[in-house]
């Protein structure tokens, strides 16, 4: 398949998806590749950066890496399933796939591994694996010691008696 078929069936399945994307080499992500201007169609529920594969490399192959900042956002179920097992067969091909998410349940279900941030700096870093050992506070749990998260009884408790009254 040329390149320009691949990039218009490609912008049609994301259409499909509601994901906005962003085609070419990253600028300086692969030393032997001269920096390319990024083009973009504008949503606001998701964008998504494709890092090819080395130069040289057959064009049917499996990018090296996606970079994805909310890819769940605004998706139906439907669109959500169908993305999230797109992600687990390109993961599963050996793409690294890395992605910004609020989403603790994406997560547990896609990641290896998780990155904690807490005002620009990594907090926690840990195999997701381990969250599910006996004994261990959840991601959750985890995410809301190591950003020193409020405890939001006190708040919700007022909420409903305000509600209540």
């Amino acid at each position: 398949m040329t390149a320009p078929n691949r990039a218009r069936r490609t912008c049609g399945w994301a259409a499909a998806l509601g994901i906005a994307l962003g085609f070419g080499v990253v600028p300086g992500a692969l030393a032997a590749d001269p920096p390319a201007p990024q083009s973009r169609l504008e949503s606001p529920m998701a964008d998504l950066a494709v890092i090819p594969s080395a130069p040289g490399s057959s064009a049917d192959t499996t990018p090296d890496l996606l970079v994805l900042d909310e890819p769940f956002g605004g998706l139906d179920v439907n669109a959500g399933l169908l993305f999230r097992t797109l992600l687990g067969m390109l993961a599963a091909e050996g793409c690294m796939i890395l992605f910004s998410t609020h989403r603790f349940d994406m997560v547990e279900k896609l990641c290896s591994r998780v990155v904690i941030l807490s005002t620009g700096r990594i907090v926690a870093e840990q195999d997701v694996a381990a969250f599910a050992t006996a004994g261990t506070p959840s991601l959750e749990d985890t995410f809301m010691q190591v950003t020193r998260q409020t405890d939001f009884r006190p708040l919700a408790k007022e909420i409903l008696d305000t509600i209540r009254a």
